[in-house]
Formats: structure tokens, sequence, C-alpha cells
């Protein structure tokens, strides 16, 4: 009788177990996998939080199956209890993914001399429709690449920086300013800094960089380095490929300083 008892108990602990740790490595690939696929889990964060909820959600409704298990109980019953429990975990499970969508990364814009990251709370509900055709505000697809464009006319200029300043909001979060990152590529390479001047200055990243290019097939000549700054204002450094200005790899340190001048104006490649 206790054996059978117990072995009930234990399988639907274990069935159970087994069906919210599948649900979550399900929910966790398309977060961290599709909305914040690396290095935006680090640069952006918020993860802890999703994992504590997981955590908690994984474990504790296993148990509290576990817990009201019992083969005298009424099938009316455990389902009623079963149904509870799936709804506290679904409602956990639910908040977190929200939050987690809520803060998600969708651009990675190029702002004058640097990558900003923009997230979905950066961007406001009614500046919305001002992106331009193929531009979309809030992807669900993953961060993309994108740069924007000052107005070119002086007063127009003038207060789009009035406004940047007065609202604090940075101009990467304005989709009025939205611009393919097509449009922007070659003065991308052209502002940024050459990795052979970057490695000079910084010889203990060298290793990682040399990783890098080896994975990628690349010289050092042919690499470029920007700042990202992320949520919170966390710096990393981009490796962009000179042909198409496009990503190869991240260091997680700040090694191009705001405001540092091209290879073509102040650094020489030897």
């Amino acid at each position: 009788m206790f054996s059978c008892f117990k072995n009930f108990r234990v399988r639907a602990f274990s069935i159970h177990l087994l069906i919210s740790a599948l649900v979550a490595i399900l929910v966790a690939s398309i977060i961290f996998f599709v909305w914040y696929p690396y290095p935006y889990r680090e640069i952006s964060g918020g993860a802890e939080l999703f994992w504590m909820i997981v955590s908690i959600d994984v474990i504790l409704g296993p148990l509290m199956t576990l817990v009201v298990s019992r083969p005298g109980k009424s099938f009316r019953a455990l389902r009623f209890d079963y149904v509870v429990i799936a709804a506290l975990q679904l409602g956990a499970l639910g908040y977190g993914t929200w939050t987690m969508a809520q803060a998600r990364p969708v651009h990675m814009v190029w702002e004058n001399d640097l990558f900003r990251v923009a997230h979905v709370s950066d961007i406001l509900p009614n500046q919305a429709s001002l992106a331009p055709d193929g531009i979309e505000p809030y992807p669900w697809t993953g961060p993309d690449m994108i740069a924007i464009k000052l107005p070119e006319k002086g007063k127009d200029k003038e207060k789009v920086l009035f406004d940047t300043l007065n609202s604090g909001i940075f101009e990467a979060y304005n989709p009025g300013l939205w611009v393919s990152y097509e449009k922007v590529r070659d003065s991308v390479v052209k502002s940024a800094v050459p990795l052979r001047v970057i490695l000079q200055d910084h010889p203990d990243f060298r290793d990682q960089a040399e990783q890098i290019l080896q994975r990628n097939g690349k010289s050092e000549d042919d690499i470029v380095c920007a700042l990202v700054v992320g949520r919170n204002f966390t710096e990393w450094t981009v490796l962009l490929n000179k042909s198409d200005a496009l990503p190869v790899g991240y260091l997680q340190a700040s090694l191009v300083k705001r405001g540092e001048k091209p290879a073509s104006s102040s650094h020489k490649e030897e």
C-alpha cells in the first residue's frame, strides 16, 4: 500500500517536473536565442529576474503536485488541484516572459559615432508611427541594425538637438530619425577605429580579438571597432568587418573613447 502511494506521488511529481522543464526550455530558447541573442543578453540585462521566476516555477510546481497527489483522492479533486497549480505556474511564467518582452532589445542604432541599443521601453508608443517604411519599431524576430540621420537644414537640426536635450531621450530612440543601415555603412567604417590601433592601446585583449579573427577568417586590417552602449550605459566594443560594416564579434569592455578620431584623421595603420 505504501509503495503504491509512494510510486503514484513520485510518478506525478516526475511527469510534472518533466513538463515544466520542457516548457521552461522552450520559452527560454525563444527569449535568449531570438529576443536576446548574444551579446544582448549581457548588454541589455534582465535575465536574472527571468531565471529566478523560471527556477521557482519549475521547482515549486512539481513540489506542489507531490504534496497534493494522493491515491485516495477522487479524480475530480486531483484534476482541480492540478489545474490550479498549472494556472499558478503559467501565470508566473507568463509574467516573466511579458517582462522580458517589454524590455527586449529591438534595434542596434548607429548614432553619430557609436551604436546605441534601443529597447521596447525606450521607444515612445506615440512616436512608433514615425518609423520609415521597412523598419518595424518593435520587431519580434530579434534586434536588427539601423541608423539615424539628422536633418540637413540648420533650424531642423537645431530643433532635433534641442528636443533631445530637453526630453532626455537619445536620438537613437526617435523613430522619426531612423534610416536603413545600408545608407550609412561607409560612414560607419570611416568613423570607426582600426582594430590594430585598439590592440596597440589595449594589448590585454589581443587573445580575445585573435580568437574572433580566427573564427571569421579575418586579419586585423579587415576589422574596425566602435562603441556599443546598452542598458544602464553598459559599454562594449563591437568588431566590424570593413567590407560591410557588420559585426563579427564583441569585446566586453569600452575600448573606444567617445569622440575618438578614426584612422583616416588621427590613427595610421602600420
